[in-house]
């Protein structure tokens, strides 16, 4: 069980979802289940068997259970932001693109995500710097700013 610190939810808000999306994928490939003590998106909790079937589609790993995730109240909480994990490959730019072309204001990107860790290893710092750059120079030409993060988590799932 993950209980998820009051204090440190600042601005989140569904404080959960932070703590279910980083635990996923590692309580995914040691057979866990995850329990989160605290509020998570209902858009994501809506959709944990498909991710559990494309987990065990690609990866071969099975999720298991996923319980006790408190679920947003009904309505809207006023937030505006919508996100995009981005790489800077083929896929995310075409995910960005089309977006960008088709949707509506409320699903409409506001950000982009750049992870170290992801695809660029948490040790080449000269790699990441070039990426970073690139990336940002792309968020800058599409209207988007980039959110730069780092995890560890690739190395914990070997």
């Amino acid at each position: 069980m993950v209980p998820v610190p009051r204090g440190t939810a600042g601005g989140i808000q569904r404080p959960g979802t932070p703590f279910l999306t980083s635990l996923l994928p590692l309580a995914a490939k040691t057979g866990s289940d995850l329990q989160v003590d605290g509020e998570v998106s209902s858009a994501l909790n809506d959709n944990f068997k498909q991710i559990g079937r494309i987990w065990q589609d690609w990866y071969g790993i099975k999720l298991g259970s996923v319980r006790g995730v408190d679920r947003e109240p009904d309505g809207t909480d006023g937030s505006k932001g919508v996100g995009c994990f981005f790489s800077g490959g083929v896929d995310s730019f075409f995910t960005v693109l089309k977006n960008l072309e088709r949707e509506q204001e409320e699903n409409r990107l506001t950000h982009l995500l750049y992870v170290r860790g992801f695809d660029v290893d948490l040790d080449d710092r000269e790699l990441d710097a070039m990426v970073a750059g690139r990336l940002l120079s792309a968020g800058e030409e599409l209207g988007l700013p980039v959110i730069r993060a780092s995890t560890n988590l690739r190395r914990l799932l070997k």
